[in-house]
């Protein structure tokens, strides 16, 4: 697999996308900061933000659906290799006659 999913994983954890969002909101309702900071260099702030923010969500979204679709393969393995270890002997007894 040539794919760097823990680095990934360690590079973006939810913590730091929740902790970009506040960032993101306080900077657009933060109008007192607005005085000091020119309106054209705020905007290219929030706009900066916001691509770091939906590239980060985006990275761990993959991350979640990749790690997501190896469980589910090793899973039908797994579940295969048991079928046909066991496929037609008796595993277990049952205490009463089934009707």
């Amino acid at each position: 697999m040539g794919s760097h999913l823990p680095h990934q994983l360690l590079q973006v954890p939810p913590l730091l996308i929740n902790k970009a969002a506040k960032k993101l909101e306080t900077m657009k309702t933060d109008s007192s900061s607005a005085a000091k900071i020119t309106k054209k260099s705020k905007n290219k702030k929030i706009n900066r933000v916001e691509s770091s923010l939906k590239e980060s969500s985006h990275d761990l979204l993959l991350f979640k659906f990749k790690s997501g679709a190896l469980i589910a393969l090793v899973l039908f393995v797994v579940f295969r290799l048991l079928n046909s270890l066991f496929e037609g002997k008796v595993v277990a007894k049952l205490p009463f006659k089934p009707i």
